[in-house]
């Protein structure tokens, strides 16, 4: 299986592990030998993330987009993080707007889930036209478009970004709640399964981060330490 890819191989491996437990616990194989085969290691996640000065070009990119589905399609991307598969297989029925709410029926955990709408993406979704049951249709209203690969690289080209996957932009999202709403919030937004997964992929700390940790916390510190002082010496006094 590893000429199929690590990551492949080790899915694969997970896959049959699962099936073995099962096996076992039903009394149908003695052990399970798929848990004496070691995972392979994988390469780092990827961690690219949009700058702020290749955000505003991407949203301006997007306001200009002639063609309103896929605008709203990228627009789902930017300001849900929801995956490109989700909007793409996302359905009127499911977008509440005067809630501002959008259910994920068959999310990929498998269990239906709600996305939080902004007042924003509420306005434009008002303002986009219906043309079948799919929020983004394909050359037939009837299905879902099934890729947005060239419109992808025409607003990559349009906003002047290099080296940019259309999947940084959920990471770019992560990224963004994790800092202004906390780990916790950015990944019920994600629908991670565990933070975990949040912190290790979505969420990467640099030394910045890190260095204003540490200065918020030695600025706390310090008030706690000049609270006492001055407490003893009022007693002293």
């Amino acid at each position: 299986m590893q000429e199929r890819g690590k990551t492949t191989a080790n899915r694969w491996l997970a896959a049959v592990r699962t099936c073995f437990s099962a096996a076992w616990r039903l009394e149908k194989v003695p052990e399970n030998p798929a848990l004496r085969v070691r995972l392979l290691p994988e390469n780092a996640p990827r961690r690219r993330v949009l700058t702020d000065d290749e955000l505003t070009a991407t949203v301006d990119a997007i306001a200009a987009l002639q063609d309103p589905h896929v605008r709203l399609a990228f627009t789902l991307l930017l300001e849900t993080g929801a995956r490109c598969s989700e909007v793409l297989r996302a359905c009127w029925i499911d977008v509440d707007l005067d809630q501002g709410s959008w259910r994920l029926p068959s999310p990929k955990s498998g269990r239906p889930q709600t996305i939080p709408l902004a007042p924003s993406t509420v306005a434009i979704l008002k303002n986009t036209p219906r043309m079948g049951p799919y929020l983004v249709p394909g050359r037939d209203p009837k299905k879902p478009r099934y890729d947005l690969k060239r419109p992808w690289d025409d607003l990559c080209e349009a906003a002047g970004l290099k080296g940019v996957h259309i999947h940084d932009v959920r990471r770019t999202f992560g990224l963004h709640a994790a800092r202004n709403a906390g780990l916790h919030i950015a990944s019920k937004l994600l629908r991670h399964s565990t933070v975990t997964v949040t912190e290790k992929v979505y969420a990467p700390l640099g030394l910045e981060e890190l260095r204003k940790g540490t200065a918020k916390i030695s600025r706390e510190r310090g008030k706690v330490i000049r609270m006492v002082r001055k407490k003893k010496e009022n007693k002293a006094g």
